[in-house]
């Protein structure tokens, strides 16, 4: 089973070394330390094989257990560079890209990572991923994909690092004036009411953040019943 972990492993430092070609110092590192522990491990191993003492072989436990400990360690940190390395690529192409294609894949790959679950968000809002898609909804010429770029947003701020991202860049003011904006698409509107429901989401701990949403409050609500009143959005009533 050991053998059989450490070729997984180089496999898979094998494949991503084909896919990316290059990688920066802390990711070589880790990868050489968990070639190097899963060597380690398999040689611990193969020595509890040729040993047939009882005692000895309980004492040889602790040793299988550190340097299985470790691997996971390892590999987890190594996942997560390659993820962290990944997804600043992302945030890269749709921060500077021009083209509405490259942007509109790039948006569509995070949009699909954040439905991975909390953790990635969270990577996502520290490479600033926030600050890149905001960037994108202030240039006209990206209205299209205004909706796919607004859906991405509300997935990230299901974290606090998401929403304290989008209250540096005057996030919430951004969404007022689209929500405000009477040429943005109904799916537009409705993209953006959402990520106003999850930054003010109950079950966000934090609250800093709204105070930038009071400070907009009346253009927001007023947009919102605006919604209502024509039928462009539906509420839920609990």
């Amino acid at each position: 089973m050991t053998v059989r972990v450490s070729c997984h492993v180089r496999s898979m430092i094998n494949e991503y070394n084909i896919l990316t070609r290059n990688s920066w110092e802390e990711m070589h590192q880790y990868k050489k330390m968990l070639v190097e522990k899963c060597s380690e491990l398999t040689t611990i191993t193969e020595r509890c094989i040729q040993i047939e003492d009882e005692q000895m072989l309980k004492s040889m436990k602790s040793c299988i257990n550190d340097a299985l400990t470790t691997v996971a360690q390892y590999f987890a940190q190594l996942i997560e560079l390659a993820l962290t390395y990944e997804i600043k690529n992302l945030v890269k192409e749709i921060d500077s890209s021009d083209n509405i294609y490259c942007v509109e894949s790039a948006v569509s790959n995070l949009f699909s990572l954040t439905q991975e679950g909390s953790h990635l968000c969270r990577i996502i809002a520290k490479a600033r991923g926030i600050v890149a898609l905001l960037k994108i909804c202030r240039q006209d010429c990206f209205r299209c994909l205004y909706p796919q770029i607004l859906r991405t947003l509300a997935s990230v701020c299901c974290v606090e690092e998401g929403i304290q991202q989008l209250e540096k860049v005057d996030g919430i003011l951004c969404l007022a004036d689209i929500l405000t904006d009477g040429i943005h698409s109904q799916a537009t509107h409705a993209e953006a009411a959402a990520v106003i429901a999850q930054i003010t989401s109950p079950q966000l701990t934090s609250t800093q953040h709204l105070n930038s949403f009071l400070e907009n409050m009346e253009e927001i609500v007023t947009a919102l019943l605006s919604m209502y009143i024509h039928g462009n959005f539906m509420f839920e009533c609990c």
